[in-house]
């Protein structure tokens, strides 16, 4: 089991309902009915009580719930503690962004708080002749295969679909792809990362997307969600602060409608305390990211 299991079940009680708490933790039902699943295997009991569309908690749900709540509790008081008797950590980083780049602001903003005595030299590409001398950490939503770059699952997030206020779909709890497959489409360029998932995932519906309009920039995609000019494919973690109350997003039924984030480091390097720090603080920030009630109200 792991840390996000432990948050999602946390959630699952408190609403006793899968879809509202699929929808404040901002994934899909099926992907969150899975992940309880998976725990409650793992704890050889079951923890709800399931008669048709209701859930309660089971007598194990409760006691177990007791303890988990005391855990989570913990772990964040031990966090603050950590914090406190962290020593100052300087120095300059390479970091290389190739997915996400709404939230970098938000991401480099609370790491300085801690450590406001790191330099960043930010990249948000990489020609793969310097790979891995161009960077000490790099996030993507694709494994970097090169033999001397060690890659690892950071988290796993849900590709929404994003329309405006106005659109037929927008009163919809959940849609389904072939309810969209006539939609006229607005994409990022085709050298970016999330174009190549989104048409992976119409593949994988059996249609092909008509695109309406084309941008390299995450605000206009959302600009021309609002005018009215289309729909988009929109991810549902790292895209949450370019998002406003104008786009309704929607979750995608199929489960497929996912991409990973990838944490990639040099191989056979000594990793300064620098980087070790952002190591640690980007496994914390996403995680508790994933499970923040901020995202019912994006």
């Amino acid at each position: 089991m792991d840390l996000l299991q432990l948050r999602y079940f946390q959630t699952v009680a408190k609403y006793e309902h899968m879809t509202k708490a699929a929808k404040s933790l901002y994934i899909s039902q099926p992907s969150l009915s899975k992940t309880i699943r998976t725990l409650e295997k793992e704890l050889g009991v079951d923890l709800f009580l399931r008669k048709g569309k209701s859930i309660k908690l089971s007598t194990a749900g409760k006691v177990y719930l007791e303890h988990v709540e005391k855990a989570l509790y913990s772990l964040e008081q031990g966090k603050k503690a950590l914090q406190g008797l962290q020593p100052h950590v300087f120095g300059t980083l390479r970091f290389s962004m190739l997915v996400g780049s709404p939230i970098l602001p938000e991401l480099l903003q609370k790491f300085s708080e801690i450590h406001p005595k790191v330099e960043f030299h930010i990249s948000q590409n990489i020609d793969g002749r310097e790979v891995p001398n161009s960077f000490d950490i790099c996030l993507s939503s694709s494994l970097i295969n090169l033999k001397n770059v060690e890659s690892t699952r950071l988290f796993t997030e849900r590709i929404m679909l994003g329309v405006p206020k106005s659109h037929h779909l927008a009163q919809k709890e959940t849609v389904s792809l072939q309810e969209i497959k006539n939609e006229r489409f607005i994409l990022l360029n085709e050298n970016k990362n999330l174009r190549k998932t989104a048409q992976s995932i119409c593949e994988l519906a059996g249609f092909s997307p008509t695109i309406s309009y084309e941008s390299d920039n995450p605000s206009t995609v959302r600009d021309l969600i609002n005018a009215g000019l289309g729909v988009s494919f929109i991810p549902s973690i790292t895209w949450h602060k370019v998002l406003n109350s104008s786009v309704v997003l929607l979750p995608i039924e199929e489960a497929f409608s996912e991409r990973n984030i990838y944490l990639s480091l040099p191989k056979e390097k000594q990793h300064s305390n620098v980087s070790l720090s952002f190591q640690t603080f980007l496994i914390d920030f996403f995680s508790n990211l994933t499970s923040s009630k901020d995202f019912k109200d994006i």
